[in-house]
């Protein structure tokens, strides 16, 4: 606390959407308490000792193989269980390192059963249909166009939903002819300049005469949701691409109404965006330090580490599929080789 503000170790503010979730937590918490007839509570240790130090192992491993049980018993899958631990573990070091209290570091019973998953990021190809291929545009409602050179100039930029949506039309500066974007983080707290390719100024010399002082028309994360699903579903992108969740380490099929398996469009959303600008940048060659520059990742971030595995697994791939072609020439190129 800061002044009477909530904040993190570091001194930043904590977000709206973080104190929801540990509300949220701590009404479980509550439920499982009423639902087991049971109190939840630290012991102040003064003193340690092998003995109690034992007790207390007992019991905090107790209750995390409880606790997981009864929220594995509502449906939650094995993230959102994870992110449940997380903010209790949170908890009990807060009480530890800012409370100076002497109890237990049950965070170290608390184990967090790993998730691995496949987000799903736009190819090059279809990245270049999006920006080059007009034709699908006619059959576009307005609303629907909108959409669209949103989601264009999200996969662009690579700024978070907030900040893209957030741009103000004195964001745009011109500097020998090249247009830049230049914006504060919202979560990073630092001013990021971002080169405007032309594609993407024809979007946005569109929308600067509308009146407003925002760059781009303004949705709802859900709502924008919605309209990029149906945007996918409308130009085509209904290849069959089943999503799975892990439910206690066993990877099961979420299936859509009727019990049908989710589609390409299905998991297109806002953070569709961000992950194909990252990914695209890394693949095409730009390098780590610049692009975590323009997403706004500080240095050794985690989050941006996985999206440099992606490319690096996209990268491996297609070499593979190179040395395979070595190894099957064409017909002409055999003729050529035999008479040489």
């Amino acid at each position: 606390m800061n002044n009477g503000q909530r904040r993190t170790a570091t001194g930043k503010k904590i977000n709206k959407k973080t104190i929801v979730f540990y509300e949220c937590v701590l009404k479980l918490l509550q439920e499982y308490e009423h639902q087991k007839e049971t109190s939840i509570g630290f012991r102040l240790l003064p003193r340690q000792s092998i003995r109690i130090n034992t007790i207390e192992k007992k019991y905090w491993q107790k209750f995390y193989h409880l606790f997981s049980a009864f929220l594995y018993s509502k449906g939650y899958a094995d993230g959102y269980v994870g992110s449940i631990w997380k903010s209790i573990k949170t908890l009990v070091r807060w009480i530890i390192k800012e409370k100076a209290l002497p109890i237990v570091p049950a965070y170290h019973w608390f184990a967090i059963t790993p998730t691995q998953n496949n987000p799903v990021i736009l190819s090059i190809t279809k990245l270049q249909f999006l920006i080059t291929d007009e034709s699908y545009s006619n059959e576009l409602t307005p609303n629907l166009i909108c959409v669209k050179d949103i989601f264009v100039a999200g996969c662009t930029l690579g700024l978070r939903f907030s900040d893209l949506l957030a741009l103000k039309k004195n964001n745009l500066i011109t500097e020998e002819g090249q247009l830049f974007i230049i914006l504060y983080t919202i979560k990073t707290g630092s001013y990021t300049k971002i080169p405007v390719p032309d594609y993407l100024s024809t979007i946005f010399n569109t929308y600067r005469k509308n009146k407003g002082k925002f760059l781009l028309p303004q949705y709802s994360n859900s709502r924008f949701n919605i309209l990029i699903k149906r945007l996918g579903e409308k130009i085509g992108w209904t290849e069959l691409l089943p999503k799975y969740m892990s439910y206690k380490s066993k990877w099961i099929e979420q299936k859509k109404s009727l019990n049908k398996s989710w589609q390409y469009y299905d998991h297109l959303s806002s953070h569709t965006m961000r992950r194909t600008a990252i990914t695209t940048l890394l693949i095409l060659g730009v390098p780590e330090h610049v692009v975590r520059k323009v997403s706004g990742h500080a240095p050794g971030s985690k989050e941006f580490y996985k999206y440099v595995l992606i490319a690096q697994d996209f990268l491996n791939k297609e070499v593979q599929q190179a040395h395979k072609k070595l190894l099957q020439p064409d017909n002409a190129s055999v003729n050529d080789t035999k008479n040489t």
